[in-house]
């Protein structure tokens, strides 16, 4: 267990080195493994996530306010079974989803100015992600499992947005192309009331890693348009959740968690719906 923390920690370190906080929403997709996959088996479901963070426009420091981002997508995923040092691979996912923001509140005060803004993005984003873990205890009807995923993500988002407090009035378009890398690692707790019934908690540590390219121009003069790259981190956020699965004659599958992120003004819900199929 204490590797996985050690790679999070290394990926959460680059956020003093490498740029600003991540200014979009994206899903963890946390691994929770309640019942073994078998190799004649496979899992379809949703994958949704409401994420609320804050924006600001960098060049004229003002406020563009709290955007809510939220994405509904698809996961489908494969059992695996291989040996690494994050523990065990025990599954492999493909994730794609699309992605709408919009502000929470178009007028607010701040900082003695009053705002009537805009923002309104829209895009899609397609992943694959490993899940790993390690079982620390087990007996007939409790499991205690270290899990870990590493949900790498290529996205992209277009939309605008604009700022008018009364002193400044602006509006950009805006195109967003990047790749993002979303580990997370918990403790899962899990007791088995019925040999069909797994009912687990999760605790653990999340963090996002990317690089963006950004196209922006100016509604009101065509002159003022640039391109932007960089990197972006967070620092290593508390996730915690639960996930209910249940197992119906005796192969076929359907389970939903749920998971909570905060990270300072910023918090997410994630929701994962999955059905396990066997052939």
């Amino acid at each position: 267990m204490k590797k996985q923390f050690i790679l999070l920690g290394l990926l959460a370190s680059t956020s003093f080195i490498m740029g600003g906080d991540s200014n979009l929403g994206l899903p963890s997709s946390v691994p929770i493994e309640v019942f073994k996959m078998k190799e004649n088996q496979i899992a379809i479901g949703y994958i949704g996530t409401n994420v609320n963070i804050e924006q600001e426009d960098d060049y004229y420091k003002d406020t563009i306010g709290t955007a809510a981002f939220k994405s509904h997508g698809l996961i489908y995923t494969e059992p695996r079974s291989v040996d690494t040092f994050l523990g065990t691979m025990f599954e492999f996912s493909y994730t794609a989803g699309a992605i709408t923001s919009e502000l929470e509140e178009n007028k607010f005060s701040d900082n003695g100015k009053n705002y009537n803004n805009t923002w309104d993005k829209k895009g899609f984003y397609i992943g694959i992600r490993p899940a790993f873990n390690k079982e620390l205890f087990k007996n007939d009807w409790f499991v205690i499992k270290n899990s870990t995923a590493i949900h790498t993500l290529l996205y992209t988002l277009d939309g605008d947005f604009s700022v008018n407090n009364g002193v400044n009035s602006y509006a950009y378009d805006e195109k967003d192309y990047g790749i993002a890398v979303k580990p997370s690692t918990v403790l899962q707790f899990t007791a088995y009331p019925t040999k069909n019934l797994g009912i687990s908690a999760f605790a653990g540590v999340t963090t996002f890693v990317g690089y963006s390219y950004t196209d922006y121009s100016n509604k009101n003069n065509t002159f003022d348009s640039d391109t932007e790259t960089g990197f972006f981190t967070t620092t290593i956020d508390p996730i915690i959740g639960y996930d209910i699965t249940y197992k119906f004659f005796g192969k076929y599958k359907f389970g939903i968690s749920s998971a909570f992120t905060k990270q300072k003004s910023d918090n997410s819900i994630e929701t994962i719906i999955r059905y396990t199929h066997t052939f």
